[in-house]
């Protein structure tokens, strides 16, 4: 049998990478370091979408291949964009459907109105999300502005871009004015009928209609072929490592030198009007069931900048009222020698986690860390802690993005090393363990196993997830504890008490002892 071995990702060279991949693009492939020299840029901005689409690509509006795409910012940086076109409508409709149609409490009721919602919103839509370019979708935005009398959640579709769009390789486009004009008077009707029709639609679904029962079925497949091929030719490997390496391979392939300058035309200073109260309620009224803003307690502050629900919404360039709340982990740290003893620390400096709990931080102060990742200053979603965070904090200001000093953070990455690997694996362990716990406990409940029978199987499989790793009773009893203590922190029942753990370990070793 054939046994691979996964790569390190990060530590390879860009020609090593660009070998194994010959047909996908990152700011690390011969095809775009190419165009930074022959552009003479001084650095690169490319962004996860054009890094997620071949090198080949071309837009489907404006047929500009990739190397026609690129251009220079106005201080020199390559920029390689490529954004998600999508119709406003939809949002339009979606927002008009959950208007008329307030969620209840009951849970079977609430979804059969969710399943209203999503079965008639796509009812909305003139066209599929596409994927451009960049400036074809400043083109679009550029063109909508010519039209006095569009609703304000028109768009034009990737095909009327393509028809008002003059196309030059590698600047801005050229939009014929009266071209754009005349098509949105081609296609009013259409979307003056498809609001008129959501309008009807609200009325519908709050009748009782277009609901259907019982719940979504959570199966899915757990075998495919790709997963046991993989499995058959590396035994060895971290399946974990394996899913995630998409993603670490994105952080690779994406910069951000020019952020900033990502041409355009320049952004007017964020506005500081602050919105009423029938405001910040409407906006409330429009968020998703389990949306943070309905969850938190009224009386919320960010614990980075402090400020409430009513500071943090900031208006857009169109007008709208926008904020995000998100979650941030806060970690507790492990002190208790024994289970200290069992990840392997043996000294005081390490710093190990126990447990972790989630607080909500506005959208402005949690995209510092998006920031220093776009800045390759950190690969880590927790790179310091909410009050490390705070302390970068220089300005704060209602409804205006706070300063933050983004060189003292890039900096404080580099000295909080440890405590982001300390976070790293505390998930590791606690993903470890709840996998464990569960197909524990899909054995004993699902399954009927004995629960000698089932920790046997565990064993055996911690055994081959890990083989490197050291193995007992004692430190798989362990990691199945933490397994139901991580589930019963989230409110999901163990199939297995501390004394039954006890009493399996107590009555033989389940490394020899036979599974079913």
């Amino acid at each position: 049998m054939t046994h691979l071995a996964l790569p390190d990702i990060p530590a390879m060279s860009d020609d090593t990478l660009d070998d194994a991949l010959p047909w996908l693009d990152g700011g690390w492939s011969r095809q775009t370091r190419g165009l930074v020299e022959a552009h003479r840029a001084t650095g690169l901005d490319l962004n996860r979408n054009w890094a997620e689409v071949p090198r080949s690509w071309q837009c489907p509006c404006c047929q500009r291949t990739k190397a026609q795409i690129v251009r220079l910012s106005e201080h020199g940086v390559l920029l390689c964009h490529l954004e998600w076109h999508h119709d406003h409508l939809r949002d339009y409709g979606k927002a008009v459907l959950r208007h008329r149609n307030s969620l209840p409490e009951n849970s079977e009721e609430r979804y059969g109105i969710m399943s209203a919602l999503e079965a008639t919103k796509d009812f909305c839509e003139r066209f599929f999300t596409t994927l451009v370019c960049k400036d074809c979708n400043l083109a679009e935005g550029e063109a909508k502005r010519l039209l006095a009398d569009a609703p304000r959640d028109f768009s034009f579709s990737p095909a009327e871009i393509k028809r008002f769009i003059r196309p030059r390789p590698n600047q801005p486009h050229r939009i014929d004015e009266e071209t754009a004009i005349a098509v949105w008077q081609e296609v009013r009707t259409d979307v003056e009928d498809r609001i008129a029709f959501v309008a009807v639609l609200a009325e519908r679904v709050a009748q009782g209609r277009h609901r259907r029962q019982s719940m979504r079925s959570g199966y899915s497949r757990v075998r495919s072929p790709l997963e046991i091929a993989i499995a058959l030719a590396a035994p060895d490997w971290d399946f974990g490592a394996i899913y995630s390496a998409a993603g670490v391979l994105s952080e690779r392939s994406v910069r951000r030198d020019g952020q900033g300058s990502a041409g355009g035309k320049r952004r007017a200073k964020p506005s500081c009007s602050r919105p009423t109260q029938a405001e910040v309620d409407a906006f409330a009224a429009s968020q998703h069931p389990g949306s943070p803003w309905l969850i938190v307690r009224p009386d919320w502050r960010c614990p980075v900048c402090d400020r409430d629900r009513q500071a943090v919404l900031r208006k857009s360039n169109k007008g709208r009222w926008t904020g995000k709340l998100q979650a941030y982990a806060v970690f507790e740290t492990e002190t208790d020698p024994w289970t200290l003893m069992f990840h392997d620390v043996w000294d005081d400096a390490t710093l190990v986690f126990r447990e972790h709990h989630s607080v909500w931080l506005c959208g402005d102060c949690r995209h510092v860390i998006t920031d220093l990742k776009a800045a390759r200053a950190t690969t880590s979603d927790y790179p310091f802690s909410v009050n490390d965070l705070r302390s970068l904090v220089t300005e704060v200001q209602p409804n205006a993005r706070p300063e933050v000093d983004l060189a003292a953070a890039a900096l404080l990455c580099s000295q909080r090393l440890g405590f982001q690997d300390a976070a790293a694996r505390y998930f590791a362990h606690h993903s470890r363990c709840i996998v464990l716990a569960s197909r524990f406990q899909a054995l004993v409940v699902n399954a009927r196993w004995s629960p000698a029978d089932a920790y046997n199987v565990v064993f055996s499989e911690a055994i081959d997830a890990e083989p490197s790793a050291s193995h007992s009773d004692e430190r798989i009893k362990w990691q199945l504890e933490e397994g139901r203590r991580f589930l019963e922190k989230r409110g999901y029942q163990s199939a297995l008490s501390e004394e039954q753990l006890n009493t399996l370990v107590q009555h033989g070793s389940a490394a020899s002892a036979s599974s079913p």
